[in-house]
């Protein structure tokens, strides 16, 4: 009866081969639905293949084959058992071979056969709970109370571990954790500043990035928005911290020769064309660029249209890959919906929603984004995005009359804090001055303006 009730409890073995098949083709796909355990499989030669998959992909295995397998499989009797009653090797050899036939391209597609296969497994897990109390119910001898809570508690600690990762605490029992926590952020605070400073000192006077806290530059087309981001990533890499650096504007190797520009202050055509020796120890700063380049934990990586679950798998892949990720710099939000203005709207806050909570909030990682406004100054879904980020600066080219206003050593960018969750909002009447060489890309560089004070830059700008 035993035997018989098992072969027909909720099992999908197309859904699990796929899974199989998919991760063999696509390893880090597993990353994509991150509540599918080993256990949760019904065959058990697919649960110790996810195993063994997910655990190379861990140790920075990227190509599955029978060698890589076999020798993860063997590292325990288990798992060898279980591979062992089906075939052994040619068991594997057959799964390799019809991988690109059974596998899912997309993770949407992927998503939905791993959750297939935890749902499953949700109903098997849910039934055997049951079964155990059917003596229980028909003994008239066992008190109903008892018995109510016991199926309760039975039941809810399946569904428990099954659709949440997360245990319940009260607030209180927390206080303790966020105490170490603010604690610890004290002790590595920099000179009293609460959180990570921006690239520039005077903007740190108003504002400090928290993980898990979402900010972005709002400007116009051709403003500097990118040189910003560019700024904020290479100062952040330079300090140790470990940046992904997504951009839908510039290949890998033109951000490359936009940072060797910025690090070592040598004109950007002047590297293109090799000619960087006719400047003032041109080939060290030219080297020196390199080798820092070469030296920091950023990863960059080009599309011209991520979508939401792109750039979550990709962080999470850097995160899990190499073991930490601080700041996901992502140049930058926009919308692909350009003819009706309230499906923009709607778009657009759907991807600020996704990078605070998603990507910032739930790998821990400060993002730092930006947004297009159009001439007058406004974003499509302002709003949307205004409620999801924690932090909006404007960030804008000065007009002719503003600079002749200001005068010439207040540069010609200025900076305000539009909105901020924390304080520190500054009025457009009271914005920070910064300052870009636009002679002939000579210098790309986003500095400080010398009214305000001297002009303090990045340390990686220093020659």
């Amino acid at each position: 009866m035993e035997g018989l009730l098992l072969s027909i409890l909720p099992n999908d073995i197309t859904a699990e081969s796929g899974v199989i098949a998919t991760l063999i083709e696509n390893p880090q796909m597993f990353l994509a639905y991150d509540m599918l355990q080993p256990r949760h499989f019904y065959n058990q030669e697919y649960s110790a293949m996810y195993w063994a998959i997910t655990e190379l992909y861990k140790e920075g295995v990227t190509t599955i084959d029978k060698y890589n397998l076999v020798v993860k499989i063997s590292s325990t009797k288990a798992t060898q058992k279980m591979i062992d009653k089906v075939g052994g090797d040619k068991f594997l050899e057959t799964q390799l071979e019809n991988a690109h036939i059974l596998s899912r391209d997309t993770e949407e597609e992927y998503t939905i056969i791993a959750r297939k296969v935890v749902e499953c497994a949700f109903r098997r897990d849910t039934y055997t709970n049951l079964t155990k109390y059917s003596n229980k119910i028909l003994d008239t001898e066992n008190d109903l109370n008892e018995l109510n809570g016991e199926i309760l508690t039975g039941i809810g600690n399946c569904a428990e571990a099954f659709l949440s990762n997360q245990e319940a605490l009260l607030y209180s029992e927390k206080l303790d954790d966020i105490e170490a926590e603010i604690n610890r952020k004290r002790k590595e605070s920099e000179n009293g500043i609460f959180g990570i400073k921006p690239a520039w000192d005077i903007l740190s006077n108003y504002i400090t990035y928290e993980k898990g806290e979402a900010y972005a530059v709002k400007a116009r087309l051709k403003s500097g928005k990118s040189l910003w981001l560019a700024t904020e990533a290479i100062d952040k890499a330079k300090k140790g911290y470990s940046v992904l650096f997504t951009s839908t504007e510039m290949s890998d190797e033109k951000t490359t020769l936009r940072l060797l520009a910025m690090i070592s202050g040598l004109p950007i055509e002047a590297i293109k064309n090799g000619k960087y020796n006719e400047y003032d120890k041109g080939e060290q700063r030219y080297r020196d660029a390199w080798y820092l380049l070469k030296n920091v934990k950023m990863h960059h990586e080009y599309h011209y249209n991520w979508d939401n679950q792109s750039l979550l798998m990709k962080a999470k892949i850097i995160k899990n890959k190499f073991g930490s990720l601080d700041f996901h710099i992502h140049d930058y939000l926009k919308s692909t919906t350009v003819s009706d203005a309230s499906k923009k709207s709607a778009e657009l806050g759907d991807k600020a929603n996704f990078f605070k909570n998603n990507i910032c909030g739930n790998l821990n990682v400060v993002g730092l984004t930006a947004v297009q406004s159009n001439r007058s100054n406004e974003v499509a879904s302002s709003d949307e995005v205004a409620r999801y980020l924690s932090c909006i600066m404007d960030f804008s080219k000065k007009e002719k009359e503003t600079i002749l206003d200001h005068g010439t050593e207040c540069g010609n960018r200025q900076l305000y804090i539009e909105v901020s969750r924390d304080g520190g909002e500054i009025d457009k009447d009271d914005a920070l001055d910064f300052y870009i060489d636009e002679s002939k890309e000579t210098n790309l560089r986003l500095l400080e303006a010398n009214q305000q004070h001297t002009n303090i830059q990045p340390s990686f700008m220093e020659n």
